[in-house]
């Protein structure tokens, strides 16, 4: 996982030199207006595969993002699933009763769509399992105060790039 987050991570290099690649492409349309006919097809033809390469850079930047956020949500929801789960919520531990409430909740994490808000106070939770610890950032959304953003800080893209939404009251006291 970690080498495909650094892949992942730094495919946006990538997409801003193809970005760059795309502006050149947009200079040779511009160039071949001026050109005689045999120049003029050079000129479309590679402004043709600068224009092309940039639209698929920018589209596998954002299928490898959905792909490694879907693989992290599926990571932490078969960490939900297991027994003798300890969860730490702001470097306190909650009593058995509420983890068990939590953890229920946090199975809930699902794609929402919001209304162009962003999430504000953090929370953070460790989810302790025998081989494993993941560390989730809960970003309470800037308008529905029961609507939490889930980021898991153990890898770069799902650090900034939430997993999904999760809508509960359980993390009031937070």
């Amino acid at each position: 996982m970690k080498v495909f987050d650094f892949f992942v991570l730094h495919w946006a290099f990538v997409t801003f030199i193809s970005f760059i690649g795309g502006i050149m492409g947009g200079l040779c349309i511009s160039k071949a207006r001026n050109c005689e006919d045999y120049a003029k097809k050079q000129y479309y033809r590679l402004a043709t595969i600068l224009l092309s390469q940039m639209f698929l850079v920018f589209f596998l930047l954002f299928i490898l993002t959905s792909v490694f956020k879907a693989i992290t949500k599926n990571k932490v929801l078969s960490a939900l699933d297991k027994n003798n789960i300890t969860l730490v919520i702001n470097n306190k531990m909650p009593d058995l009763a509420e983890q068990e409430q939590i953890i229920s909740e946090l199975k809930k994490v699902q794609n929402i769509e919001t209304n162009h808000s962003g999430p504000q106070k953090r929370i953070k939770v460790e989810i302790i399992t025998t081989d494993n610890i993941i560390n989730l950032e809960l970003g309470q959304d800037s308008n529905e105060k029961d609507l939490f953003w889930v980021f898991v800080n153990d890898y770069k893209v799902t650090s900034s790039n939430e997993i999904g939404l999760l809508r509960t009251s359980a993390l009031d006291k937070y």
